[in-house]
């Protein structure tokens, strides 16, 4: 999906909220992943087709930013 500058990866696990049983994955980005990158590749790993809105939540020294289409 592209180059990125950043030699370093992250392994994040991805589950879905609310619902039993749970639905997760554990996948590797790039360091330097964009969100909307990152919103692209959770599209093809958890089997969907761009159909629904989304939400990122990141929280950094204590602050909240909130991203997406919710």
């Amino acid at each position: 999906m592209g180059r990125y500058q950043s030699e370093s990866r992250y392994c994040l696990h991805v589950q879905i909220t609310g619902i039993e049983p749970p639905i997760w994955r554990r996948i590797v980005v790039p360091g330097a992943i964009s969100l909307h990158t990152l919103h692209k590749m959770l599209q093809v790993v958890m089997g969907w087709e761009n159909a629904h809105l989304y939400l990122f939540s990141v929280t950094i020294n204590e602050k909240t930013s909130v991203y997406g289409l919710g």
